[in-house]
């Protein structure tokens, strides 16, 4: 269907599938401040954001997912997501020690524990792998 394999579009998809999935991560997340803070308008509106941009960013998995020579398959798929947890634990592992350096324990600590569950997702996730062999 697609030759996305390394085209600059394939960059752009990507770049937007981060962009969407942070927005609505983020509006999810303030909305539930809203709704703490007795502001249901502004709660209803930040999820209703999250929800779009939800669907935006499942649109973009759709085309990196169809096209041959992307995401096609479980086992390309549970690569690229190995790929990006280790990625992801050693960025934060990072991240943790410029907050300890930067007197920020309680961040530090937080930021520990996302390296370790990254970690326990890419073990997960090379057993998934495994199992297709």
């Amino acid at each position: 269907m697609h030759e996305l394999a390394d085209t600059r579009t394939s960059e752009n998809l990507w770049s937007g599938l981060a962009a969407a999935a942070t927005t609505a991560v983020l509006a999810r997340q303030l909305a539930e401040h809203a709704d703490v803070e007795g502001q249901p308008e502004a709660a209803a509106a930040l999820r209703a954001v999250a929800d779009r941009e939800a669907g935006l960013a499942a649109g973009l998995v759709d085309f990196l997912i169809e096209a041959p020579d992307g995401l096609a398959d479980a086992e390309a798929g549970l690569e690229h997501m190995v790929a990006g947890r280790h990625l992801a634990a050693t960025s934060y592992r990072a991240m943790a020690e410029t907050a300890r350096a930067e007197t920020l324990g309680e961040v530090a600590a937080w930021l520990d524990k996302l390296a370790d569950a990254q970690h326990d997702h890419e073990q997960r996730l090379t057993a998934a792998i495994e199992g297709l062999r």
